[in-house]
């Protein structure tokens, strides 16, 4: 397959390149550029684009490494990268790097990537045990019961249908007796049986209402969605026990290695000589 430029890519990558030029704070500019290798895959203007950022570049974009690139791919990923500096250069003339507004935007993605950066290495170097997945199932078990609801509905196109629906239901008809007249005329509308399904299944303003209704009740005013008026029929509701550990396991590992963040985190601030302004 061959490679495609990803033009529609070109400014946002042209800032992270930006990025990379400027030093992090409190850095030496010398141990960071030596970080980056004497490797050299490109030079644009007299300034060299290390081989070490097309390697990562490569990685990104094609998911491959240097070596597995074709020769196509690789003259392609190098095109890029000369693309991108000219652009910082040329921005770097315009004088954007001395507008506080762009300055600033450079130095909060910075911040944010660096701060990503040594996140992602301190959960990698901590990854939880089986013991903290297991405490934070254990501390959420509640959160994650939840209820199923028993529903039946009448969709019709306008509000007035739906409130004459609700008005037999007032009078006395069943809803099977008002569905029937659904089924025998469908211009009229829809019937539908939704079944045993999950508040966070139903669409927003049945999840609303639902959490008002008791079992055997009906709307007492129509529900728009996207899908017409709706009329509510809710027959049962059942709890409904939470998931197993093993069914949402990449649930529970992100929420331990966010744990551990807040822990890093708060570990730091109790160190830290903090002075708001």
């Amino acid at each position: 397959m061959s490679y495609v430029k990803p033009t529609l890519l070109v400014l946002a990558a042209a800032v992270a390149t930006a990025c990379t030029q400027q030093q992090p704070q409190g850095a030496d500019p010398r141990s960071v550029k030596d970080a980056l290798g004497t490797e050299v895959a490109a030079t644009v203007n007299g300034e060299q684009v290390p081989m070490s950022v097309f390697r990562i570049y490569a990685l990104n974009t094609l998911g491959k490494n240097e070596e597995a690139l074709t020769p196509e791919e690789r003259e392609a990923l190098v095109d890029d990268l000369v693309d991108y500096t000219l652009l910082v250069q040329a921005a770097e003339k315009e004088g954007m790097f001395k507008e506080r507004r762009f300055a600033a935007e450079l130095a909060l993605l910075q911040l944010q990537t660096v701060a990503t950066a040594m996140a992602r290495r301190h959960v990698q170097r901590n990854a939880p045990t089986a013991a903290e997945i297991q405490a934070v199932y254990n501390d959420n078990i509640d959160d994650l019961k939840t209820k199923e609801y028993k529903l039946r509905h009448i969709v019709v196109d306008e509000a007035d249908k739906a409130r004459e629906v609700i008005a037999k239901l007032k009078d006395g008809k069943t809803f099977d007796e008002v569905a029937k007249e659904f089924l025998d005329d469908p211009e009229k509308g829809s019937v539908g049986d939704l079944g045993w399904v999950s508040r966070q299944s139903l669409l927003e303003p049945l999840q609303d209402l639902i959490d008002e209704m008791e079992v055997g009740s009906f709307s007492a005013e129509p529900v728009p969605t996207e899908y017409g008026q709706h009329v509510i029929l809710l027959e049962d509701k059942r709890d409904v026990d939470a998931p197993a550990p093993s069914s949402i396991r990449d649930q529970l590992v992100r929420a331990a290695e966010n744990r551990k963040l807040d822990e890093l985190v708060k570990s730091l601030r109790s160190t830290a000589t903090i002075d708001l302004e």
